[in-house]
């Protein structure tokens, strides 16, 4: 192993998923994984590029714990916003994890920055959606600070 900074490079790894070789999933096989990905190195043979590929990294999951927080608070807004803020808010809350777990699964590092880059997009779209909704008073100020909360979590994972 060697480590440089907050990155960790363990070489001859195989197959191996990080969490095979960091039993406490967390920080460090999350920057264990996009230290790889970045350099191109995959560390999961075809057959095994699975769900385990993108829900190894504590990012996934707190953009997945968004989404569903999200669809369950919105599940309370007036029957006549289901399909107008409603539905934005749905689809930018999905939109993140899905982008972290598309873009894991490219093959180039190019292509899964591309794919990070673009979930703080839809987590801004979802933060000003939170702030509509509240300000209409579809969210009381709990529901509205649990999820601009979470957000702000994700957020500063993303960026980190």
């Amino acid at each position: 192993m060697l480590a440089v900074g907050r990155w960790l490079l363990v070489v001859g790894l195989g197959a191996k998923s990080p969490a095979t070789i960091f039993p406490a999933v967390g920080r460090v096989s999350d920057f264990f994984v996009i230290w790889c990905r970045f350099l191109n190195y995959s560390y999961f043979s075809q057959s095994s590029m699975s769900e385990s590929a993108f829900s190894d990294l504590r990012v996934w999951r707190s953009a997945m714990d968004l989404a569903i927080e999200v669809y369950r608070q919105t599940a309370s807004f007036p029957q006549h916003k289901m399909y107008s803020l409603t539905q934005q808010m749905r689809r930018a809350a999905v939109s993140i994890p899905s982008n972290i777990a598309e873009g894991n699964g490219r093959r180039s590092a190019k292509e899964f920055r591309q794919f990070l880059f673009q979930a703080p997009g839809s987590l801004l779209e979802l933060q000003t959606q939170a702030m509509i909704a509240k300000r209409l008073d579809y969210f009381s100020e709990p529901q509205a600070k649990e999820i601009l909360e979470q957000a702000g979590r994700v957020g500063r994972s993303l960026s980190a």
